[in-house]
């Protein structure tokens, strides 16, 4: 482990630590003490994206597709997950199939107690 520390001078003199652990082996997904959401990439997209995110520990995963008025599109991930690094693609398309219209759209991860949402845009 160790102990990061770092300085703020933006409101008067501010010293901050805070500690930290490490995996040592490649690949071992418990590298990162936490699960986290990445935001997708390519975005803007057309006409799929990937969307990645990281597992600290075994989980019922969801991962939901949503447009901007708070409609369900799509559900990427339905499942139980073990705790590694994961990517999805998306395709553009609702749960029918068909292509969705260019907008803003936004995904979300549940993984067990770990909870977040990102913003994407479609542009056709």
């Amino acid at each position: 482990g160790a102990i990061v520390a770092w300085e703020d001078h933006r409101c008067g003199d501010w010293i901050y630590a805070q500690r930290t652990t490490f995996a040592t082996g490649v690949g071992d997904a418990a590298w990162a003490p936490f699960s986290r959401l990445s935001q997708n990439y390519p975005n803007p997209f057309n006409p799929s994206t990937r969307i990645a995110f990281h597992l600290a520990r075994p989980s019922d995963v969801s991962l939901k597709i949503y447009d901007l008025s708070g409609r369900l599109i799509r559900v990427l991930i339905e499942e139980t997950r073990s705790a590694a690094q994961y990517e999805e693609s998306w395709d553009g398309r609702n749960e029918k199939g068909n292509l969705v219209s260019s907008g803003v759209y936004f995904y979300r991860l549940d993984a067990g107690t770990y909870s977040t949402t990102r913003k994407m845009m479609l542009l056709k």
